[in-house]
């Protein structure tokens, strides 16, 4: 998972999949350290027969086993089954332990839908913009999307859309930003289809639209005076001459046979660095 972890109890020879997540695990601690980490990934089937006998068999913990099986027959909610299963070893402290608890209770009566929307939030917050839009991607793709609320849906294409714009692909998140205010019909879409737009340079897509849903002028100079601010922010002054040196710097590189997309990569991570501070 990308960190080390401390195992105190044996380690599995055979490991447990998470299906839902796509992820291998190995002990307790591990375990203990997805279900905190990674809650909003926490399979469907999490509570499971095969579960129970994998940390039995092959963690050497029958009491554990045991104790988990009779939860099973039991059937008690989701949050008491990992309660009980985190509280098995010290890895977390009782105030982490409540988090994740806290957060399963969030979307244990939710649509997988829903879940899935809120796992995509977390990694919107995580600037994890590419998976991100996989994940609301995947939503859009479901069989039963038809059945979700239209609201929900559009804040969907929404957040879809900002994760576009904060990669710089304004085109994209443009068509997002509209599908979203075609579910929604909310100003802040509106407001971010026009900016998204502007961004791109689209002069004749604004037109466009503007014609297309109405937009006030108050609307379009709103976006405008938005625009202008940004441009004159240190950052955005910064990315832009960055921008303006491309031509001079990709011959140079093109000698020494560096890609483009690489410096463009570099300047986008530099723009990140300027705006986070």
């Amino acid at each position: 998972m990308g960190e080390l972890i401390l195992c105190k109890r044996p380690i599995a020879a055979i490991p447990y999949y998470l299906e839902g997540a796509s992820i291998n695990v190995y002990s307790l601690e591990e375990l203990s350290y997805f279900l905190y980490h990674h809650t909003y990934q926490i399979p469907q089937d999490f509570m499971s027969v095969e579960l129970c006998h994998w940390i039995g068999k092959e963690l050497h913990i029958p009491e554990l086993e045991q104790q988990l099986l009779e939860m099973l027959k039991e059937n008690v909610p989701l949050h008491i089954f990992v309660g009980h299963l985190l509280s098995g070893t010290d890895y977390l402290t009782a105030g982490e332990i409540r988090e994740t608890l806290t957060k399963i209770q969030n979307f244990e009566n939710k649509s997988d839908a829903e879940c899935r929307k809120i796992f995509a939030d977390q990694l919107m917050d995580q600037k994890a913009y590419i998976q991100a839009i996989s994940v609301y991607d995947s939503i859009l793709n479901q069989d039963n999307v038809r059945n979700q609320p239209q609201l929900f849906m559009g804040d969907i294409w929404h957040n879809m859309g900002t994760a576009y714009a904060r990669l710089f692909l304004f085109p994209q998140a443009a068509d997002c930003f509209e599908m979203a205010y075609q579910r929604n019909r909310r100003d802040d879409s509106l407001n971010a289809l026009l900016l998204a737009l502007l961004m791109g340079n689209d002069g004749e897509g604004m037109a466009e639209k503007a014609k297309k849903f109405r937009v006030p002028e108050a609307y379009i100079q709103r976006a405008r005076e938005q625009m202008e601010a940004a441009g004159e922010s240190r950052d955005i002054r910064l990315f832009a001459q960055s921008v303006d040196m491309y031509n001079l710097e990709t011959s140079f590189y093109q000698k020494e046979e560096f890609h483009p997309d690489e410096i463009l990569r570099g300047w986008e991570d530099d723009y990140r660095k300027f705006y986070e501070e």
